[in-house]
């Protein structure tokens, strides 16, 4: 092992349909990243795929800067019920790895030290000491991407529970009667207000004779209109898509008044898969929120706010959190 002067962490989020991978210094400045697709595997292979695209992506950067294994602390974020000791209890968007032991599996193929933990949590982390969080001691961090997650900073400590799942709060269950969630329940928030959701809502709205006119924006092809169609017809200023969009505001906003209830945070910032669709959302959600906050008027209100370090908050925390650990 070499000495580390600038403060090296290479940290890596794995979401449910990509995985980022970044190197930065103390400073949180990113000077070595990676993108890559996270792979599909629709029934449980031990996580090989993944564990072997994630050493693949960790020896990768470790070239691109002339990096030893062992050289700079590492961290791995994973999405869903992650343990104290790094294995995934269960993951709804990474079946085929619940039940793997990330830390121990990973420390093994790299022969180096790996922390692992819940990839909300890790972002919650960054944003509260480097991004938009910062300043606030009672905060949220909410990643709207394939699902959705939560990571909670509670008197400045990241708050991650007795088991280590604190923050599943894409499983909050907000309609029993709603659609299936690939949890087992019905009618979970992220059925509403993630990038499925949006998806979801999209393919009703079609079926129900609407969205016609945002057709034009998917090349004239009806079959294919998604989440990023309708987000080009919106930032067009297209009333079907921004009416949309308007509902999945409203459901984002149902879900943060909850986490109010709870949790009380002064601060919400949103991030994940979907930063990019955020500025368009967030009219809609302030507007919602507002009308749903216990008290009312009386309530002082909660500062809602994009995430400052985009997708790569998740692995930017990861970072960190190796930094801390090691």
């Amino acid at each position: 092992m070499t000495a580390n002067p600038e403060g090296l962490a290479l940290g890596i989020d794995i979401g449910g349909t990509k995985m980022l991978g970044v190197i930065m210094n103390s400073e949180c400045s990113v000077v070595a990243e990676q993108k890559v697709q996270t792979p599909q595997r629709t029934i449980r292979d031990g996580g090989e795929s993944v564990l072997s695209e994630v050493t693949t992506m960790v020896r990768d950067l470790h070239l691109e800067l002339g990096l030893t294994l062992g050289d700079i602390p590492l961290g791995v974020g994973v999405p869903g019920m992650v343990s104290l000791e790094g294995v995934l209890i269960y993951g709804p968007h990474l079946q085929s790895c619940s039940g793997v032991s990330f830390q121990k599996e990973l420390t093994k193929l790299l022969d180096s030290k790996v922390s692992v933990g819940n990839d909300a949590d890790f972002a919650a982390l960054a944003e509260y000491q480097y991004g938009a969080g910062q300043g606030h001691h009672h905060m949220v961090m909410v990643t709207l991407g394939t699902g959705i997650g939560a990571g909670i900073i509670a008197n400045g400590e990241l708050l991650r529970g007795g088991n280590g799942f604190a923050g599943e709060v894409g499983h909050m269950v907000l309609d029993i009667d709603g659609p299936p969630c690939p949890c087992g329940a019905n009618g979970c928030w992220e059925r509403y207000a993630s990038g499925t959701g949006i998806a979801r809502l999209v393919e009703e709205s079609l079926a129900s004779g609407h969205l016609d006119s945002v057709i034009a924006y998917n090349g004239g092809e009806r079959a294919s209109v998604n989440g990023e169609a309708l987000t080009r017809a919106a930032r067009a200023g297209n009333q079907e898509a921004l009416v949309v969009l308007a509902e999945v505001g409203w459901w984002v906003a149902r879900g943060i008044a909850n986490l109010s209830a709870v949790l009380d945070p002064t601060c919400v910032v949103l991030g994940g898969g979907l930063s990019n669709e955020i500025p368009l959302l967030l009219p809609f959600i302030k507007r919602s929120l507002e009308t749903m906050l216990e008290g009312g008027d009386r309530h002082p209100g909660i500062d809602v706010v994009p995430a400052s370090l985009g997708e790569r908050a998740g692995a930017c925390g990861a970072a960190l959190w190796a930094r801390q650990e090691r």
